[in-house]
C-alpha cells in the first residue's frame, strides 16, 4: 500500500507538471494566434492552474503520511531541516541555466513576445540585466517572496525564473503543515480541526487550503478510508462519473467562478477520486506515469528556459511562415526539448538531494525519536 501511494502521488504529481508544461506552451505561447488552444475541448487537459492546485493537495498529503504512520516527531524535524534544501538546490539550478543563456544572449522572449502578441507574457520576462548577486538573491530567499494567490502572476522585476511564484505558496504550505502535524498528536480530533480550517481558506480562496486537504486526504489513507472505497464496486462507477462530472464543471464554469474557488474544490475532488478509483490508481501508478512522476520538479523548473530561449528563437525564425504547421512543430520541439532538459536535470538533482538527505543525521540526536 505504501509503494503504491507512492507511485500513485508521483504519477499525479508527473502529469500535473505536463500539463503545466502544456499550458504555457500552447495556451501561454500560440493562444492568440491559435484560440482553439483555449477551446473547451483543451481547456481541462492545458488547465496549468487546476493542475498547480494538485500539486498543492499533493504536497500536503506526501509531507504528512509518513509522520501519521509512525507518530514520530523526527519524522517531521527531519522533512522541516531538509525542506528548505530540497526546494532551493534545484530552484538555483534553474536559474543558473537562465543566467547562462541571457549571459550568452541566447534569450528571445523580448523579441518574439510581439510575434505572438504575447508581450504583456512573454515579452514581460527577464527586463534586467543578469549578475551573480542577483542571481543568488533571487534564488536562495526572493523566490519564496514572490506571493501570488491566483494562477494570473506578475513577474519579480528581477526574477530569473517567473513560474517559481508558486515556490512562495509551496515553502510556507510546507510550515503550516508541519505546525499542524506537531500539534496533531494532542489534538482530541484532529480532522475536526482539520475541516474548519480548510472551509475558512476556502473562503479566503487560499491555495493553503489544499495543504490541509491533503493532510485530511492522509489522514483518510491512515484510516482506511481510501482502502474500503477501492474495494466498493459502486464507489468505483461512482468515481467515473464523478470525474467526468468535474471535467464539465470546469470547462463550463471557468468564466462564471472565481477560479480560485474552482480550482480549490476541483483539485480536492479529483485527488480523492483519483485515490480511491482503481482504475485511475492503476493509470497513475503505471511505468510511463512514475517515470513522468520522476521528472516532475525538473519538468516544472526548466520548461521556462526553454520557453524564453529554444521556443523563442524558433518562433523569429519562421516567423514569415508561422501556420499551423510551424506552430505545432515549435510546440512539438519544444515540448521534447523541455523533457529531455528535464531528464538531465533529474540525474544532477538527485546526485544533490542525496546529500541533503544526510542533513537530519548530521544535525539530530541519534536517540531521539
Amino acid at each position: 500500500m505504501d509503494k503504491n501511494r507512492l507511485h500513485v502521488i508521483d504519477g499525479v504529481r508527473g502529469w500535473a507538471a505536463f500539463s503545466v508544461l502544456l499550458f504555457h506552451v500552447f495556451c501561454e505561447t500560440f493562444s492568440m494566434l491559435k484560440p482553439e488552444f483555449r477551446s473547451v475541448f483543451t481547456h481541462f487537459i492545458f488547465n496549468g492552474p487546476l493542475a498547480i492546485a494538485v500539486f498543492f493537495v499533493l504536497s500536503g498529503d506526501a509531507l504528512s503520511t509518513g509522520y501519521l504512520k509512525n507518530q514520530k516527531l523526527r519524522t517531521i524535524d527531519s522533512l522541516l531541516l531538509k525542506r528548505y534544501f530540497r526546494l532551493t538546490i534545484p530552484i538555483f539550478m534553474s536559474c543558473l541555466i537562465v543566467y547562462l543563456l541571457m549571459e550568452a544572449g541566447l534569450m528571445f522572449n523580448v523579441e518574439a513576445a510581439p510575434i505572438v502578441h504575447r508581450e504583456g507574457w512573454l515579452g514581460s520576462f527577464i527586463p534586467f540585466q543578469p549578475s551573480i548577486i542577483t542571481l543568488f538573491r533571487y534564488s536562495f530567499y526572493q523566490v519564496y517572496d514572490s506571493f501570488s494567490n491566483s494562477a494570473s502572476f506578475s513577474p519579480l522585476s528581477i526574477s530569473y525564473n517567473p513560474f517559481l511564484w508558486t515556490m512562495s505558496i509551496e515553502f510556507i504550505g510546507s510550515m503550516l503543515v508541519f505546525l499542524f502535524l506537531y500539534v496533531s498528536n494532542r489534538l482530541v480530533s484532529p480532522i475536526k480541526l482539520l475541516i474548519p480550517i480548510i472551509v475558512f481558506l476556502f473562503l479566503e480562496k487560499s491555495y493553503y487550503a489544499l495543504f490541509f486537504v491533503g493532510v485530511l486526504f492522509a489522514n483518510y489513507r491512515i484510516s482506511g478510508v481510501f482502502t474500503k472505497l477501492l474495494i466498493n464496486k459502486a464507489w468505483q462507477i461512482a468515481t467515473i462519473i464523478i470525474i467526468l462530472a468535474l471535467i464539465i464543471i470546469d470547462t463550463q464554469l471557468r468564466f462564471f467562478i472565481s477560479q480560485g474557488h474552482v480550482n480549490i474544490v476541483i483539485s480536492s475532488a479529483l485527488v480523492f477520486c483519483i485515490y480511491s478509483s482503481n482504475w485511475c490508481v492503476s493509470v497513475f501508478s503505471c511505468r510511463i506515469s512514475r517515470i513522468l512522476g520522476k521528472l516532475s520538479f525538473p519538468l516544472y523548473l526548466i520548461h521556462f528556459s526553454v520557453i524564453a530561449s529554444l521556443t523563442s528563437f524558433l518562433i523569429i525564425k519562421y516567423s514569415d511562415t508561422l501556420d499551423s504547421y510551424h506552430i505545432y512543430l515549435i510546440s512539438f520541439i519544444s515540448i521534447l526539448a523541455s523533457v529531455l532538459g528535464a531528464t538531465l536535470f533529474y540525474f544532477v538533482e538527485d546526485y544533490l538531494l542525496f546529500h541533503v538527505n544526510k542533513i537530519p543525521r548530521l544535525l539530530l540526536k541519534s536517540n531521539y525519536e
